[in-house]
């Protein structure tokens, strides 16, 4: 009936890390521990106990009770807490120290700390000052840990199993002691054979051989020394037929190398038919996860005795492309450590080759799960594939198993490849990495490999839409493999008779162009084009001079033709050449007959081919998509002669845009509207001078935008007025902003005004300075505006920053009073709202297991969850029924953060708070016409918004630690950003040039004067709301920020 007390107990190996280095032990044991611990009032009853004399109440927590020892282990931790060398296993405390003094001293502060908790030792079963002692099954000494004798006796003791659970009990003896095995070699593939569910129970002769053999492994000398985070570290792993194997070892300064522990699994039948490459990758992947708290987050080596890995895990080039997919999603797995990758010969492989030769039954862990995801993602390849294909996977496995070649192929993937190789098995090996095995099949990449009988099939499916050669081969390229695929592709698109007859034209040919025309009239080239609003227009185009005539018709006949030609000649003679089409007005006898008369050479292009004649054609497109554009505009005849005058006179791509047709035709241009708006060259002359003339000093001032200017009133007052540079017109004309109005002056009616030596950013006084434009001459004006942001280096005086800014142009060193919502320190929490979680109707509360704490992070994670804890953020709780992992995240500069990981649970059990987050077009909107930009950053900004007192339970995180509950909003709550956009913009509602996205806000202004009006408003909200901003990662009256990227 009683609820799990949910405070975790330690592992031995979270113990003895603790003893590294230790020399000399101490070992106190508790008198009647349970029964110090004193128990409520509200749970005594619970606790009674019905004798021969009647009913008894414990006041004290006894023994018997489930949630005791979660209770007593987490009294412990709370008491020796921050103290160095001493560790607590329920009662069992052990201290250790380098020295006599150093033992002696943390010994000291254990009993204080026991007296002070107001325990009682057993004085005749403590141990002091010992080199080595027992603690938890094993013998502790300077040099590591081995099992304790008397345990290993009782072991040799037991005798044979005769039933299942006997077998498991010895079993579990076993592998309690299974960090320290060495050669075992398929020691336990005998006894764990019996397990399975399909075999019965009997006790042959191998069974008892291999239980001889354990027990006298196990009296052999084994030791594991201990671990220390400040000695290199080395994984060895190796894989055999029937299970995987890793030794973590330490790498002295000698080069010597000594176990801390072992570990090692039987393969599961699907893995047992891995190529041996990927067994052995397997074997790396479960080494590394296995071990996963000693490796994360510091520099180690990996040692394999597999040569090939080196290309995959070991390239810095990345991983490659075409390797097999579980290895390239292995290879990704490892891409969260730190390591390198080192080759070691078979025959100095010992340990590792050794333990993957121990078959250990076990739970699976951690890492094996990662791995059993990684093979169904792989079977998702299959399927896949194979869903596009008209064969099913079970047909490719059948054919499989008959193909002989591919047969030879997998057993050379599983037992290794031959020097000499057949020819037939070259392609294999040289894909030899990418090749893998799935459910039966062979897979190269994501593709399938087709057996030969049904290759034939494949490729039918493959052309059942007549696809050319290049996507054909894309198809096949992203589903099947088998040698020559290429080959027998081309061979059947090209033996296609259906594909021959719609066949695309061959290739083209290199155009050959007209020899240039070197003369003008020398070659044209005529043509007709239309109908168009039921006109034709006969077209004429000088190959030379790119000069056009166009003449519309309504007949397109022989007589037409000669008709225009002669109305040309007659202007300009008759050219020498004229080239057309096959078109029956060029084709006529009378047409050629006009053209012997003329001595006009014509020159017919091929039928169907009208590129031959490509000047005309080019002009009627031209003419065509012109004339288009201005239907409507007036008659057809007026807007052909507009189009001509326009075209002759533009310059021309035939020239460089130099000249235009007219002037190489004509010898000169044309007088048109446009060509008069140019200015004469006198008149350019002496519009030129003009402008180079001096026009006084005003020449030699000149105003920036933003920059502070005296300007001249015109009123009856004649006075000087200030005001604000907004933008120059022109080089002497300047729009002025005077308060609310633009004022357009001269700058003659301007003069600089002296920027403010104390002017604000943030609301403070501000005092004028005597001389700026000394300060102007002295310091040159950074190009990029501000140097950096105000609040990066503190003033001599108390609660001022110092910061060089330019502003209008001027650099200038300032010191700005510090705002008091900057000044302040520690973290905030809001006083206006408290954050609520809706679960969904039908939620369940979901309770996740603690994950382990990597070494290297410990103290980390340790200092991060005190500082929570004292700001108030997390508090501890005995007792959830919702419950998250933590998850340790290393930054960029080599230190950790926590993050509380509910993906895993509460998320999916949680209503999305409907808030909308604002867009970057909501957000930059705001943004127009701002010069001057601040940006606020808030310090762990949700965790200054307190939960609702009922959704803190939801909030309880599972750590090494015991539970802890957030009572402020935590980051990775799916409602969280919604909840915290809702305040912040109920924040800033109603302020001018402010937005905000989550914690990120940014202030805006037209000038200094708005600007720091601006920044002025949120941050008095920021205090009223009773937030907290990190000032050193706030930015300042930039010219630029960046912003939401």
């Amino acid at each position: 009936m009683l609820e799990l007390h949910q405070y975790p107990l330690p592992t031995p190996d979270d113990l003895f890390t603790v003893l590294n280095g230790g020399r000399l032990f101490s070992k106190l044991d508790f008198a009647d521990a349970y029964l110090q611990v004193e128990v409520e009032d509200d749970s005594k009853e619970l606790l009674t106990v019905n004798t021969h004399r009647g009913l008894y109440r414990y006041n004290r927590l006894p023994f018997g009770v489930k949630s005791a020892p979660g209770i007593f282990q987490q009294i412990m931790d709370t008491m020796i807490a921050g103290l160095s060398g001493a560790v607590a296993y329920l009662d069992d405390v052990l201290v250790v120290g380098r020295t006599v003094e150093e033992h002696n001293r943390n010994l000291d502060a254990v009993l204080n700390r026991i007296m002070d908790f107001g325990f009682k030792i057993r004085r005749e079963k403590c141990q002091f000052g010992l080199e080595e002692v027992k603690y938890l099954g094993f013998i502790v000494d300077k040099h590591g840990r081995r099992p304790d004798p008397d345990k290993i006796a009782a072991i040799q003791r037991m005798p044979p199993p005769h039933d299942m659970q006997s077998l498991r009990s010895f079993l579990g003896l076993l592998s309690y002691y299974g960090a320290f095995v060495r050669l075992m070699r398929d020691l336990r593939a005998p006894l764990d054979s019996l397990l399975r569910k399909e075999t019965a129970f009997v006790w042959s002769p191998l069974c008892q051989a291999s239980f001889d053999k354990a027990k006298r492994t196990l009296q052999s000398n084994l030791l594991l020394t201990h671990f220390d985070p400040a000695v290199d570290i080395v994984v060895a792993a190796d894989a055999s037929n029937n299970g995987l194997g890793g030794v973590i070892s330490h790498r002295f300064p000698d080069r010597t190398e000594k176990p801390i522990a072992r570990a090692s699994r039987s393969l599961l039948p699907a893995e047992k038919n891995y190529s041996q490459i990927e067994k052995e990758a397997l074997a790396l992947v479960f080494a590394v996860r296995k071990f996963h708290r000693m490796l994360h987050g510091r520099r180690f080596t990996l040692l394999t005795d597999h040569q090939p890995l080196l290309a995959i895990f070991g390239t810095k080039k990345g991983i490659p492309l075409y390797t097999a997919n579980r290895l390239q999603r292995w290879a990704t797995t490892l891409l969260g450590y730190d390591f390198g990758l080192e080759y070691r010969s078979t025959s100095n492989f010992g340990n590792a080759d050794a333990l993957s030769r121990l078959i250990a039954t076990q739970p699976r862990g951690e890492e094996d799960v990662v791995i059993a995801s990684v093979d169904g993602e792989i079977q998702r390849v299959l399927v896949d594939a194979v869903q596009s294909l008209p064969v099913t996977s079970r047909m490719i496995r059948e054919e499989t198993a008959k193909d002989p070649w591919l047969q030879k192929v997998i057993r050379c993937l599983s037992r290794g490849w031959p020097k000499v190789r057949a020819p037939r098995l070259e392609p294999f090996y040289n894909r030899r990495q990418s090749l893998s095995i799935t459910d039966g099949c062979l897979l190269f990449a994501d593709r399938v490999v087709v057996p030969e009988r049904l290759q034939g099939t494949v490729t039918t499916q493959l052309h059942s839409d007549h696809p050319g050669i290049v996507r054909m081969k894309a198809l096949a390229r992203s589903v099947v493999y088998w040698p020559g695929l290429d080959r027998q592709i081309e061979d059947i698109v090209r033996g296609c008779a259906a594909c021959a007859a719609v066949a695309k034209l061959p290739a083209k040919v290199p155009s050959c162009p007209w020899p240039a025309a070197d003369r003008c009239w020398s070659r044209v080239h005529v043509d007709y084009a239309g109908p168009f609003e039921g006109r034709y227009f006969f077209i004429l185009v000088n190959a030379f001079s790119k000069w056009p005539e166009v003449f519309v018709t309504e007949k397109i006949t022989a007589s037409a033709t000669i008709s225009f030609l002669s109305r040309v000649i007659a202007q300009f003679g008759a050219p020498e050449t004229i080239v057309s089409d096959n078109g029956t007005q060029f084709t006529a006898a009378e047409f050629k007959s006009f053209c012997a008369e003329n001595g006009i050479q014509h020159v017919l292009i091929p039928p169907g081919h009208p590129q031959s004649n490509g000047q005309a054609e080019r002009f009627v497109d031209t003419l065509k998509r012109s004339l288009r554009k201005r239907r409507g505009e007036g008659p057809l005849a007026s807007l052909v002669q507009r189009f001509l005058l326009h075209y002759r006179s533009s310059p021309n791509a035939r020239f460089g845009y130099s000249k235009s047709p007219a002037e190489v035709f004509l010898g000169r241009p044309l007088r048109t509207a446009i060509s008069q708006i140019h200015p004469t060259r006198e008149a350019q002359r002496a519009n030129h001078s003009a402008r180079l003339m001096p026009t006084g000093a005003a020449r030699s001032r000149a105003f920036q935008p933003g920059e502070s200017v005296y300007l001249l009133s015109n009123q009856e007052a004649r006075k000087w007025l200030e005001g604000d540079v907004v933008a120059r017109r022109g080089e002497v004309i300047y729009d002025i902003r005077v308060g609310e109005r633009i004022c357009r002056q001269h700058i003659n009616q301007l003069r600089r005004r002296p920027y403010a030596e104390d002017s604000r950013l943030g609301g403070a006084s501000s005092t004028q300075n005597k001389d700026s434009s000394a300060r102007t001459r002295e310091t040159q004006p950074s190009p990029r505006g501000i140097t950096r942001s105000l609040g990066s280096k503190k003033s001599a005086k108390a609660n001022r920053f110092s910061t060089k800014t330019k502003v209008s142009g001027l650099s200038t060193e300032r010191s700005l009073p510090s705002h008091p919502a900057l000044a302040s320190t520690g973290l905030g929490l809001c006083s206006r709202v408290k954050a609520s979680l809706c679960l969904k109707p039908d939620a369940k509360p979901v309770f996740r297991p603690k994950r382990p704490v990597p070494y290297a992070a410990i103290a980390a994670v340790d200092a991060e969850l005190d500082r929570l804890e004292n700001l108030g953020v997390i508090s501890k709780v005995s007792h959830s029924n919702w419950a998250a992992p933590i998850v340790v995240v290393k930054k960029a500069n080599g230190s950790f953060r926590i993050c509380a990981d509910f993906s895993t649970g509460l998320n999916s059990m949680l209503e999305l708070h409907q808030y909308p987050l604002p867009t970057p077009d909501d957000l930059f909107t705001v943004l127009n016409g701002g010069r001057l930009f601040s940006k606020l950053d808030f310090a762990d900004a949700y965790l200054q918004v307190e939960v609702e007192d009922d959704s803190k339970e939801l909030l309880t995180v599972n750590t090494h630690r015991g539970l802890y509950r957030y009572n402020r909003l935590p980051f990775g709550v799916k409602s969280a950003p919604g909840i915290f956009q809702q305040i912040m913009d109920t924040m800033i509602a109603g302020l001018s040039g402010a937005v905000a996205y989550l914690d990120d806000v940014l202030v805006v202004g037209r000038t200094v004067e708005e600007h720091n009006r601006n920044l002025d408003k949120p941050q008095n909200r920021i205090m009223d709301f009773g937030f907290k901003i990190r000032r050193e990662k706030c930015q300042f009256g930039l010219e630029e920020v960046k912003y939401l990227g």
